[in-house]
């Protein structure tokens, strides 16, 4: 008796359903397994290959188009356009064997009256071969619509049948060639793995992290003993490694969505409330900590940030609008503020500090978040970082922005769009004669030759030449400083050699004066220090002359800004670590300097 004249004497009618996406390498074979049910559902979700077009080559197919919202939902589309109640469901790298479809067609009519669903075996071919390992893998995939719905499950979905005693068994087994090559079964495996984290932390499940060492190591166990992989020789074993990786991921990608979804709930927590961002040591540093403060305004709308810092660093905290407000350090040390008045919710130490550390801790804020290679923030911290700073290759800049990890805020910035995240504002008014200076039509060039011992100085006969290179019909140049600065440039004898138009304002501003007046000015050479940093978040041309030793670098410590330059020898050296003179600045030449500024 043919197929055909079997279907016609009275077998139950039977629709088939089949989801696809770029499967022109199964999709054939998995519809020619299908000639005799009375109709198969084709849901493509966006193939790219020839898929679509093979599928339509079968009389009984009728093709949906729909977008993927999920394994279950798009599986329900398709139950949806079928016309008889008992729906055979297929994966498209399935195939339904001869003694299958000659099972499903000889089950009495009874059979569909004391069944809702009916399950199968799946044997599973890897990489061409039967696996023992995955068999029999029981599924239920014969199912009355009418009575039976698929699960919500993200990953391994299946139907949901509430009464198992309402559930058959078929004898013969569906084919199922998943694993084609080893590139194949290992992105399945990382797929698996995700979608298995997704699926547990739907559920809210917690489980100790104990399972990401024991779990992987139990699978293996299972698959490749207890299942029998060990029989499949070397197919066995990739299958059994393969299996306990995916769990490996599954347990991974959970604890991971598991910390950013504690990580979201705790900027909610946060909005509205106050953080606390210390560094407490030099203007530059405190720079380049700024773009980790404008990164907390966007991810945590509405939060109140307060720079913990040095006194004389208020300045520049005033002249920055994300930050509402300064607290100095040594106001705390000396017990005239505390920070349990601040009601802060979290602080975070870009430099870290024990004393301050332990303060914290002592004011009760919640969330304390410093660099575990600190024993005091072991002590005193809650969501510490492990990083280094002194040995990384990555900018201070990039650096802070690790301290952001514990609110689940991961921007990896480039240090060019760090250096468009400024925003300066000098308030200060700067003195008639200052104004004066400013008016001038020349170019007007500021050089800062001191740093005050915090990096290695160009020498001072190198600056000397410069100004008597720049022409002075086109430069107007400003050296500025700290008094005792000034002092030690004109006890070097510098002015016996400077041109008429060079101009000491050495000792003659504040700190808030200064940022007006580098505002206000045309550019700025110095050394790695504090004055370079502000005239290049200020958006203006700045040249900074790095020695080539870690970690006082350029790659660590160069300025970010639109217009902002560095030089430094291309070498590592140590020479002067020791100290003494650092002969890779003092080899900086005067030409390479005079082609830049030039050219501003």
């Amino acid at each position: 008796m043919s197929e055909a004249n079997f279907f016609r004497q009275g077998a139950v009618p039977i629709s088939a359903i089949v989801i696809t996406k770029d499967e022109e390498a199964n999709i054939g074979r998995c519809l020619s397994s299908l000639y005799w049910v009375a109709e198969v559902i084709v849901v493509d979700c966006g193939s790219t290959d020839r898929t679509r077009e093979l599928a339509m080559g079968f009389a009984n197919v009728k093709l949906i188009d729909h977008e993927w919202e999920g394994y279950s939902a798009n599986k329900r589309v398709a139950v949806s356009f079928t016309r008889h109640k008992w729906v055979l469901w297929l994966d498209a790298d399935e195939e339904v064997t001869y003694d299958l479809q000659h099972e499903i067609l000889s089950l009495p009519g009874n059979q569909f009256s004391l069944f809702d669903a009916f399950e199968v075996c799946r044997k599973t071919y890897f990489l061409g071969s039967p696996s023992s390992t995955l068999y029999p893998s029981r599924t239920a995939r014969l199912f009355n619509k009418d009575k039976v719905d698929f699960n919500n499950k993200i990953l391994h979905e299946g139907l949901h049948i509430t009464d198992k005693k309402r559930l058959g068994r078929l004898q013969f087994s569906l084919n199922h060639y998943s694993f084609r090559s080893l590139d194949q079964f290992f992105n399945k495996m990382n797929t698996y793995g995700r979608y298995g984290g997704l699926e547990l932390l739907r559920k809210r499940k917690l489980m100790g992290k104990w399972r990401l060492v024991l779990s992987p190591i139990f699978t293996f166990f299972k698959y490749y003993f207890l299942n029998g992989g060990i029989l499949d020789r070397k197919h066995g074993l990739m299958m059994s490694l393969g299996s306990s990786y995916a769990n490996y991921i599954k347990y991974s990608h959970y604890y991971y969505l598991l910390q950013e979804d504690r990580r979201s709930l705790l900027r909610e927590r946060l909005k509205g409330k106050a953080i606390i961002v210390s560094r407490t040591d030099n203007i530059g540093d405190v720079i380049l900590t700024l773009p980790l403060v404008v990164l907390i305004k966007k991810h945590i709308p509405g939060t109140k940030v307060i720079f913990l810092g040095k006194r004389y660093t208020e300045s520049i905290i005033d002249a920055f609008p994300s930050v509402d407000s300064f607290i100095a350090v040594e106001d705390l040390m000396e017990g005239k503020k505390k920070l349990s008045a601040t009601g802060a919710e979290a602080i975070l130490f870009a430099f870290p500090d024990r004393s301050l550390s332990k303060l914290a801790f002592e004011a009760g804020i919640p969330l304390r978040v410093g660099t575990s290679r600190r024993w005091f923030h072991l002590i005193y911290g809650n969501r510490n970082i492990w990083f280094t700073r002194k040995n990384s290759d990555l900018h201070e800049a990039q650096l802070n922005l690790n301290l952001l990890h514990p609110l689940g805020i991961h921007d990896g910035l480039s240090l060019p769009a760090m250096g468009r995240m400024y925003q300066l504002e000098p308030k200060e008014n700067l003195p008639s004669d200052l104004n004066e200076l400013l008016l001038d039509s020349r170019f007007k060039l500021i050089c800062h030759p001191k740093s005050r011992g915090s990096a290695r100085e160009w020498p001072l006969s190198h600056y000397a030449l410069l100004c008597s290179r720049l022409p002075a019909d086109k430069f107007l140049i400003l050296i500025t400083g700290t008094k005792e600065e000034g002092d030690l440039i004109r006890n070097s004898g510098f002015w016996g050699k400077a041109p008429s138009h060079v101009k000491d304002l050495t000792g003659s501003m504040s700190l808030a004066q200064f940022l007006s007046f580098i505002s206000k000015a045309d550019g700025l050479l110095a050394c790695s220090t504090g004055p370079l940093h502000m005239a290049s978040a200020l958006g203006k041309p700045a040249l900074g002359l790095y020695p080539p030793m870690h970690p006082i670098h350029a790659g660590r410590w160069a300025p970010l800004g639109p217009k902002a330059r560095y030089i430094t020898l291309r070498k590592n050296c140590n020479d002067c670590r020791k100290g003494g003179p650092c002969a890779c600045i003092e080899a900086i030449e005067v030409n390479e300097v005079q082609a830049i500024i030039e050219k501003w």
